[in-house]
């Protein structure tokens, strides 16, 4: 690993980051800044990005290391701060806890092919009808509630989901069963055809199911993950929190 550029494994995730634009190609995050103001960039490529949230908890996580010890810190992306909250074991970040962004469930935001928000709704496709949930998160999102768990009916027609007509740029698609409103099991289909569990499909699923009466606003729940777990919030006005864990960085 060369000072340029080091990986941490947050959540379900790598991040990637690099001391300076234009190190590595690919998608990647620079941090800057000094004392008590820290910025967080995203590229991917030449462009830059909105960050992940796993970039954003990463990050915490990175000033952790190198020495930043305050606890919250604001990192500003742009001109925006979000705070940021570490968790510590024996003197080392185990989690990191981030101000993830806002979901926003009107049509014109998301988009949606629809004149009012979409919320538990049904939905039809060829030989099945299902209830969906619409929102935009960072993505547009759409986000079923399976009444079973493991109920895996619906996943073979992800795809078929996800290209729906009322979605004119397509959609993220996750299946979330909701265990007694403090546990969210969770199963994504993306647009790229990937199924990892991303940090923005905690947060839309968590919108999604305090929109529709499933969870609890301004209530932890918490998101079995492949190793260890995570935990989000979602208040009364839609602003997310969600906490991931870090396993330390590597070449």
């Amino acid at each position: 690993m060369t000072k340029e550029e080091l990986y941490l494994r947050v959540g379900e995730e790598t991040v990637r980051f690099s001391s300076r634009k234009g190190a590595c190609e690919g998608r990647y995050a620079c941090l800057s800044g000094e004392k008590n103001r820290f910025s967080l960039t995203v590229w991917d490529g030449a462009e830059e990005a909105e960050p992940s949230p796993e970039e954003l908890c990463g990050a915490g996580a990175r000033l952790w290391q190198v020495g930043h010890r305050e606890n919250p810190v604001p990192l500003f992306c742009g001109d925006h701060p979000r705070l940021l909250l570490c968790s510590t074991l024996q003197n080392r970040v185990v989690g990191v806890t981030a101000e993830a962004g806002r979901a926003d469930f009107m049509p014109r935001s998301i988009p949606l092919r629809f004149e009012t928000p979409l919320m538990n709704d049904l939905v039809t496709i060829p030989h099945e009808t299902f209830r969906l949930t619409a929102l935009r998160f960072g993505v547009p999102y759409g986000v079923i509630f399976p009444e079973k768990a493991g109920d895996c009916r619906l996943f073979a027609r992800a795809e078929e989901i996800s290209r729906l007509h009322i979605f004119p740029q397509g959609a993220e698609v996750v299946f979330a069963y909701v265990q007694k409103d403090t546990v969210l099991h969770l199963r994504p289909y993306h647009r790229d055809g990937t199924t990892t569990l991303r940090g923005r499909d905690i947060c839309a699923a968590l919108a999604a199911a305090v929109a529709v009466g499933k969870c609890i606003p301004d209530r932890a729940v918490r998101i079995p993950l492949s190793e260890g777990e995570g935990r989000a919030v979602c208040t009364k006005d839609w602003n997310l929190f969600l906490t991931l864990p870090i396993f330390g960085e590597f070449a």
